[in-house]
């Protein structure tokens, strides 16, 4: 007896104890890319993600999450802390999108090609850190507001040099402090969504830049059918960029059709990029995404010109667990 009480004491000092759920998931990617100009294989997104969540005692729910991307030239980890409670969920960490983030990206359909830039980065600015707070004070209303800050280069080593502005000790660059704030709300019922969102930013200011970035995105899905529209006005802070994007897709059930159409225009110089895609996947056992996608990327100049036409089929395999 003595003996057995004590295996169940160590037992207890040994065994773990976790009060938190916690999952593992992840996807891999490769595809192949034949076009007029390269033919090559390549790794499309390889993460493995952690998620522990549980309720607190105060009926709140906390979770985070850590994020491994890996590609073929290592391994990056993004993390993020999510705290929630009835209408309000606050997130924080250096995988938490911008507030402009959250609700765009309507029209991306296509599994690859397209007009890749309407999905904006998850810190649409590109900080290093970002927090936010997303209210859902009515059913099918969402209003989100956050915060994001990065330590960046000011000036590049050429245009600091001519300038002067160099450390004459060290040589360093100067750095500046990247700040924005941004918000966007979002309303969906019977089948429709739309949205509008704003970046605002300050730090780092270039003749072409614009302090304001917004976005306006709708979408509709009823049965198998999804449409949705994006579009961006003063992309990635130019006062002269602006995206537009549509994309439609039918759910046959062991697959989609897609198809994608965008408009990329710089003002100022008169160029405009579109794009097409067009193509269908397929579920291999349910676990299996196989997918080919013919993709069109036409340049034009200021006088309507065709400048560049890249035709590419691309070929992928995904699977996700």
């Amino acid at each position: 007896m003595k003996k057995i009480i004590a295996l169940a004491v160590a037992g207890a000092f040994v065994a773990p104890v976790y009060a938190a759920d916690v999952t593992i998931s992840g996807d891999v990617e490769y595809t192949y890319t034949d076009s007029n100009t390269v033919q090559e294989f390549d790794s499309g997104d390889q993460d493995v993600t952690v998620t522990a969540s549980e309720e607190l005692d105060n009926g709140m729910t906390v979770s985070v999450s850590l994020e491994m991307d890996g590609n073929e030239d290592g391994l990056n980890s993004d993390s993020e802390l999510t705290i929630s409670s009835g209408i309000a969920t606050f997130r924080i960490g250096d995988a938490t999108a911008d507030a402009i983030s959250m609700y765009d990206a309507k029209s991306m359909t296509a599994e690859k090609g397209g007009e890749d830039s309407v999905e904006n980065d998850q810190n649409g600015a590109g900080e290093s850190h970002a927090a936010s707070i997303e209210l859902t004070p009515v059913e099918g209303l969402s209003i989100a507001f956050s915060m994001g800050t990065d330590k960046r280069v000011a000036e590049t080593a050429a245009v600091a040099y001519a300038a002067g502005t160099t450390n004459p000790v060290t040589g360093a660059i100067a750095q500046e402090s990247l700040d924005t704030t941004s918000y966007a709300i979002q309303y969906s019922a019977m089948g429709f969504s739309i949205s509008y969102g704003v970046l605002d930013k300050d730090g780092i200011e270039a003749a072409a830049d614009q302090d304001t970035q917004t976005s306006v995105s709708a979408s509709y899905a009823t049965g198998p059918f999804v449409v949705g529209y994006d579009s961006i006005e003063s992309f990635d802070f130019d006062k002269d960029s602006e995206v537009k994007n549509i994309g439609a897709s039918y759910d046959y059930g062991q697959g989609k059709l897609f198809l994608e159409s965008g408009e990329h225009e710089t003002k100022d110089t008169g160029a405009i990029v579109e794009t097409v895609a067009i193509g269908a996947s397929y579920k291999l056992g349910g676990a299996v995404n196989l997918y080919i996608v013919s993709n069109e990327v036409e340049t034009l100049s200021a006088t309507g010109a065709t400048a560049v036409d890249d035709s590419q089929t691309i070929m992928g395999v995904e699977y996700a667990f």
